[in-house]
């Protein structure tokens, strides 16, 4: 993927994208199944979404090749693997003082996922275009992915309602 092709691709979204009403999305690799959870009524969440093929044997340290369809539907309601990480014994700052900073769950290299969260809501509410965050989270393989608390934007959207947010992992 060239960068700029992928930076055109973002401001092209971030144009029109509005909310959504339905948990059901047909996208370019199949129809993906998103989830609402009972603490963030008002936000659609579609979760783990698989956008290059795993990155595994001849791929390895590759360029992302893109996800190639699927048959049947995704299901975008949990969260996939994190990246692998370094882990040591060794004390930091990160095992001491700042475990929230730590992912929890299995790692894979079957990790090139993204998130979207993005008001759920009425007919009415899906006409206004939104603005698009894109978060790509740091860590330099050390720390940092998609299941980090603090990090799920679940909340923010509940409150504003005016934004989605895609992490991309």
């Amino acid at each position: 993927m060239k960068l700029s092709f992928t930076l055109l691709n973002l401001l092209w979204v971030s144009r029109c994208c509005t909310a959504i009403s339905s948990l059901s999305v047909n996208t370019t690799i199949g129809e993906v199944q998103g989830i609402i959870n009972g603490t963030h009524p008002d936000v659609a969440q579609f979760l783990g979404i698989p956008f290059a093929e795993p990155p595994v044997r001849d791929l390895r340290w590759e360029r992302p090749i893109a996800k190639a369809p699927v048959e049947g539907s995704i299901d975008a309601t949990a969260f996939s693997p994190s990246c692998p990480q370094y882990e040591t014994s060794e004390q930091s700052v990160y095992t001491i003082d700042a475990r929230e900073f730590l992912i929890s769950g299995p790692t894979s290299e079957d990790c090139l996922t993204l998130s979207i969260w993005a008001p759920y809501g009425s007919s009415e509410m899906t006409n206004e275009h939104l603005p698009v965050i894109v978060w790509l989270y740091g860590g330099g393989q050390v720390t940092g992915g998609a299941e980090i608390a603090y990090q799920i934007p679940s909340s923010w959207v509940q409150r504003s309602k005016a934004h989605i947010v895609v992490q991309v992992k």
